[in-house]
């Protein structure tokens, strides 16, 4: 399990290889695969890489989650993809 940072649009939801996914407080958000280029749950080990994708502060709401299962890390910066996660604070 790897302590992590995710962006989102307000209402917890997101885009990522062109689905929308609406995010659940509380429980874990599950996929079948994760992989930093097609899917998953893309989160950042460095808060400020949040900012890469998420730049505008009033469009957007940051958390602290908990990334779990399978994981896929980015050679670019720290991004990584997993087959698990939940929102924190």
């Amino acid at each position: 399990m790897i302590i992590a940072y995710k962006a989102f649009d307000k209402d917890l939801s997101c885009t990522s290889g062109g689905n929308r996914f609406q995010y659940r407080l509380g429980i874990w958000n599950e996929e079948d695969e994760a992989n930093c280029s097609h899917n998953g749950f893309h989160c950042a080990e460095n808060p400020l890489d949040c900012l890469t994708y998420y730049s505008d502060w009033n469009s957007a709401v940051y958390y602290m989650v908990l990334a779990d299962g399978d994981i896929d890390e980015d050679a670019c910066d720290s991004k990584i993809s997993a087959t698990r996660l939940k929102l924190v604070k």
